[in-house]
């Protein structure tokens, strides 16, 4: 992976980490506000759709509502369930492990994409599209307990495996994404 692209990764994960901190310490957390863990950063990083996510993972899904008539059937199956599989040797640090599996997806996600965009728009421009990508302020979601990493692997792996005319991976990655 090239210096750029490294650089970008870990400064905007060292800004997430930060602004968890901050989260936490600073204005006062908000009361209403929900985490699937409670350990200090993680309670930034788990909270909101990660509250759901590591739910489900830890429980399934319910047919009755959960939380002001919110049903978690809303939630696509595949993430929740790499959660679970992922930590199953050790349950008490499904938190910790979403957020570490959401990461190393992202840096997954990250590669594809330079790779796709090698084929489009060359290398250099490649890998400052995964700089960008990697800084921009929403790629927070990418560091929390969310779906979004899987998605952009299995998103991005389907247009390259399109792009190598393989039709069949294509199919198979879309209909997971």
């Amino acid at each position: 992976m090239p210096r750029m692209l490294i650089g970008a990764l870990v400064a905007s994960r060292l800004i997430v980490l930060a602004a968890a901190w901050f989260a936490e310490h600073l204005p006062g957390r908000n009361p209403a506000l929900t985490s699937g863990d409670g350990a200090p950063i993680l309670r930034s990083l788990t909270a909101w759709d990660g509250w759901w996510y590591l739910g489900i993972a830890r429980d399934g899904y319910h047919s009755a509502p959960l939380v002001n008539g919110y049903h978690d059937y809303a939630f696509l199956p595949l993430w929740p369930l790499l959660v679970r599989i992922a930590s199953w040797p050790w349950p008490a640090y499904a938190g910790l492990i979403s957020v570490i599996l959401a990461n190393v997806l992202f840096v997954a996600g990250l590669m594809l994409l330079v790779q796709l965009g090698e084929r489009v728009v060359g290398r250099e421009r490649a890998i400052l599209g995964g700089a960008i990508l990697a800084l921009f302020p929403f790629s927070a979601v990418f560091s929390m307990a969310y779906g979004e990493s899987v998605f952009l692997c299995l998103s991005t792996g389907a247009f390259l495996a399109a792009e190598r005319d393989r039709r069949g991976l294509a199919g198979v990655l879309v209909a997971l994404a």
